[in-house]
């Protein structure tokens, strides 16, 4: 219950700091108030795959296969949508993670938009976890996908 607490806090506040159970310091930001964020900080998260639309170029079938099956935490890079800010630069790449994780998805489904989340160090958080959040630890894979089809795993 205390994820839906946070979603609601982060409507109403739009801004959110959380410690996740490794000690990990986290700012959660919704999407609508991303243009405080240059393309390439942070890392959108995902509860529904038709929100990639509002952030990423549209994907080739077998890329939204790999981002649906995917069991682990994946973060995957690709080229931003027109929407975002800093789409004109050829060279901008956004990170992005489709959440199926209960407790962050629920976090997520509760807040009702997609949340951009930043690290954060130092910071005194509103609310605590014992849930890890592996998308921003070594843990995490990453992988490119393009609009065309490519993908690359950067690590594994």
């Amino acid at each position: 219950m205390e994820n839906k607490k946070w979603g609601q806090y982060l409507r109403k506040s739009k801004t959110l700091l959380v410690e996740d159970g490794g000690g990990q310091g986290l700012e959660m930001r919704l999407f609508s108030n991303q243009e405080l964020h240059p393309v390439g900080e942070g890392i959108y998260l995902l509860h529904e795959i038709y929100q990639l639309r509002s952030i990423a170029l549209p994907f080739e079938e077998v890329a939204l296969d790999i981002i649906e099956w995917t069991e682990r935490p994946v973060v995957y890079s690709s080229y931003p949508s027109k929407m975002l800010e800093d789409a004109k630069n050829p060279d901008a790449l956004i990170k992005f993670a489709f959440i199926k994780e209960q407790f962050w998805k629920d976090f997520l489904f509760s807040a009702g938009q997609i949340v951009l989340c930043q690290k954060k160090i130092n910071t005194t958080p509103q609310f605590k976890t014992d849930q890890l959040f592996p998308w921003t630890t070594s843990k995490a894979t990453e992988m490119f996908l393009g609009p065309d089809g490519e993908v690359k795993i950067w690590n594994e």
